[in-house]
């Protein structure tokens, strides 16, 4: 998997002051198959190195939208 680097700048407010800190952050591409079409590539998205990704595709073939990405990113040293 590629991983690429970039500066996230992070606005910190401090009563009627703010400040701002630069801080890299390593992202990881990250691929969500679909078990139900041969284990095919569905969604590939960027996430913060580290964090954990919980889901993937779900079906409901009753309804007009048929497949859903149900995702959830988090961070597990924090509360992103």
């Amino acid at each position: 998997m590629k991983s690429s680097t970039f500066s996230l700048a992070v606005l910190l407010a401090w009563g009627a002051g703010s400040a701002v800190c630069a801080q890299e952050v390593e992202m990881n591409v990250h691929v969500i198959r679909d078990k139900m079409v041969n284990n095919k590539v569905a969604v590939t998205f960027l996430k913060p190195k580290g964090w954990t990704v919980t889901g993937g595709i779900q079906w409901y073939p009753n309804l007009s939208h048929q497949a859903c990405v149900e995702v959830k990113v988090a961070n597990p040293d924090g509360l992103e």
